[in-house]
């Protein structure tokens, strides 16, 4: 049987333990379920201290706060909390690798997306380019067509027809004829004697 005395537990029997680590604060501590971990007296548990919940597999880690001592914590009593958190190479970090992977997926997936968008531009700015030319195309025809109109050949230079009302902004000046020309309707021209003359 054992026997206690003050805060020391001796064990009985011949295992050579002198005490256990539940009684121990600040050991590593095994329990069944979390409820067990929650019902830990206040005063075997440490700040730090690793809590293995064997009905969850996980591990836990301890905060503790104490009445007017941790800064921040505004209690009247003790108190104390458990995270959960996986050591490095265990199984947390499989998951933690899942969900990289699944992240990773999402962002391939809209890079993917965001290349459709950019070859949709790309032919939109495509069209556009060749709409461009053909106004290139079109310009340039007007360019070639005011380019051959020479103002300084209207009065000299072949056959003009002005169709509707026509201002002259002016003096119209004829050259005097010194032999009758061909009469043509509605013509105009003055001989050397500036006799003026209308063809019929």
């Amino acid at each position: 049987m054992a026997t206690t005395a003050g805060d020391i537990y001796v064990r009985s029997g011949n295992s050579g333990a002198f005490t256990e680590a539940q009684y121990v604060q600040g050991g590593w501590i095994t329990v069944v379920s979390g409820s067990d971990m929650h019902s830990l007296d206040e005063s075997r548990v440490a700040d730090g201290q690793v809590i293995y919940v064997q009905e969850l597999s996980q591990t836990y880690i301890v905060s503790k706060f104490e009445a007017f001592v941790t800064p921040g914590y505004s209690g009247f009593v003790n108190s104390r909390s458990f995270a959960s958190f996986n050591f490095p190479g265990s199984g947390g970090a499989a998951a933690d690798l899942t969900a990289l992977n699944s992240f990773s997926s999402s962002i391939l997936t809209y890079t993917g997306s965001t290349d459709t968008r950019l070859t949709s531009i790309e032919s939109v700015t495509s069209s556009l380019l060749s709409y461009t030319g053909s106004m290139d195309t079109r310009l340039s025809a007007i360019e070639t067509y005011t380019s051959s109109v020479d103002p300084t050949t209207l009065a000299t230079t072949g056959s003009n027809t002005f169709t509707g009302n026509q201002t002259v902004n002016g003096v119209l000046i004829l050259t005097s004829q010194s032999s009758v020309p061909s009469p043509v309707d509605g013509g105009l021209y003055f001989d050397s004697n500036y006799n003026l003359f209308i063809g019929q």
